[in-house]
């Protein structure tokens, strides 16, 4: 809750001043291309404070916005963070399409995606989804499929960065596809990457014994983490119980969950 009050005191104040500043924003992000690397680090949170205030509120200068993030994904594409240059590139396209900068977009995409060794088939995917007439007609929709089809290439990076994006979609109480409900809650539990797409693309009662038993144990872990001492206790039960003949495996986490630490 204080998380959520803290996201909507910050996103309500940078939407304020944002009629005022898009145009310098702008302008300051093309200029320091041509400076150092640190200073384009340096003035990146700033930046991205902007690119949320632009998703979120109702901006009336969309190709200004989509000035923005293109130039947004142009230094992070300097510093070598390509999945972070991809994903401003994607809120360009999803977000605030314009054709005068559709193929200069598609390009970097491209050249980003190389740089991550992203298969091809995913990359056109990511610019057939995101093109124009793929779009739907509501922002909201579009919103979820940008977080949606930047979830397919995920990197640590990129797990926070989505996680930020939901918190703002539950501030402003935009629903998410059930698909990112589940990438949500498998993301918070901090399962790995390479584990997540046998959780999203299966029904649990499908999965391996072994899928079950990290489930829960990473499920525990998580609740021990948030002080949830009930759930985490019952998770655990659970995990036990996938595991009846090794009941001494888990009992660091049954130390931590009675013991409540």
């Amino acid at each position: 809750m204080k998380k959520i009050l803290i996201l909507s005191f910050l996103l309500g104040f940078s939407i304020v001043s944002l009629s005022q500043n898009l145009n310098s924003e702008f302008r300051y992000l093309s200029l320091v291309k041509t400076q150092s690397k640190q200073l384009i680090k340096d003035n990146l949170r700033n930046a991205e404070i902007v690119s949320d205030s632009l998703i979120y509120s109702k901006t009336e200068n969309k190709q200004l916005a989509s000035l923005f993030f293109m130039a947004l994904g142009d230094n992070y594409s300097l510093i070598n963070k390509s999945e972070l240059a991809i994903f401003s590139f994607l809120k360009q396209r999803f977000i605030f399409p314009n054709d005068s900068i559709s193929l200069y977009v598609e390009k970097q995409i491209r050249i980003n995606a190389l740089r991550l060794n992203i298969e091809k088939q995913m990359v056109d995917y990511l610019i057939q989804k995101s093109a124009p007439h793929n779009l739907s007609a509501n922002a909201e929709t579009n919103l979820n499929n940008l977080i949606y089809w930047t979830s397919k290439i995920e990197t640590k990076n990129l797990t926070s960065v989505l996680l930020h994006q939901i918190d703002l979609m539950n501030v402003c109480g935009i629903p998410q596809f059930d698909y990112l409900l589940k990438w949500e809650d498998l993301s918070r539990m901090a399962i790995p990457i390479k584990y997540k797409i046998n959780y999203l693309n299966n029904e649990f009662s499908s999965l391996s014994l072994y899928q079950k038993q990290l489930y829960y144990k990473y499920q525990t872990k998580y609740y021990l983490k948030q002080k949830a001492w009930d759930r985490a206790k019952s998770s655990l039960n659970t995990l036990n119980n996938l595991n009846p003949k090794k009941p001494s495996k888990y009992i660091c986490l049954k130390i931590r969950t009675n013991w409540h630490f």
